[in-house]
């Protein structure tokens, strides 16, 4: 089968640390929030995991739509759930998982504009070379494009993926084999069990 693009897993562990070293760069940068806001959904974890690391205890999101499930683009990036409560005057942290093409940073920055913040940085694990807006700040910067498929998505992901692969696979042992030549993916045979068991590639029982 032809490489369709290549993808790469980030497990917890490598987010926890990434996490880390964005907290010590907004650290070092001396910006002390107000509040910090995660970008539903990518942005969850590595927000809660900034809370930590910097003694914030005030935690919000806006939800904004881009990427479907397997990569699949749905048009450009739109609020789809603002951001609730005052903000006006106040400093805002937002927290996302990957600047991928620049737009959800454009249109997080746009809202709290609107919504009156003072000031409004932007931080992500990882930012590709091709983003249009760049974010405040950064951990990795990717110069070769990539798919990352982060802990929290590995099944939607995986199952977007197979739903685009023509014949779709039935067997676990052949979407293993395909998922990594096509698209470059390792996952364990622990990830694949839990796949199994949800019934991805057998009908469910009656």
């Amino acid at each position: 089968m032809p490489k369709r693009f290549q993808c790469r897993l980030v497990p917890l562990e490598e987010v926890h640390d990434l996490s880390h070293r964005l907290a010590l760069e907004i650290r070092g940068s001396r910006f002390e929030p107000d509040l910090v806001v995660a970008v539903a959904r990518g942005g969850f974890v590595p927000a809660r995991l900034l809370c930590d690391f910097l003694g914030q205890h005030e935690l919000r999101s806006v939800q904004i739509r881009h990427y479907g499930s397997g990569a699949r683009r749905e048009g450009p990036a739109r609020i789809v759930a603002g951001l609730e409560g005052e903000v006006v005057g106040r400093r805002v942290l937002v927290v996302d998982d990957v600047n991928d093409t620049g737009e959800t940073v454009a249109e997080v920055r746009r809202h709290l504009m609107e919504r009156g913040a003072s000031d409004s940085r932007i931080g992500v694990l990882h930012e590709k070379a091709g983003s249009s807006q760049k974010a405040d700040y950064r951990v990795e910067g990717l110069r070769e494009w990539e798919w990352l498929v982060y802990a929290w998505a590995v099944t939607e992901d995986v199952s977007g993926f197979l739903e685009q692969m023509t014949p779709q696979p039935m067997r676990l042992e052949e979407a293993a084999d395909r998922l990594r030549s096509e698209y470059g993916l390792e996952l364990s045979e622990g990830h694949w069990r839990k796949l199994e068991a949800l019934g991805l590639f057998a009908p469910p029982p009656s």
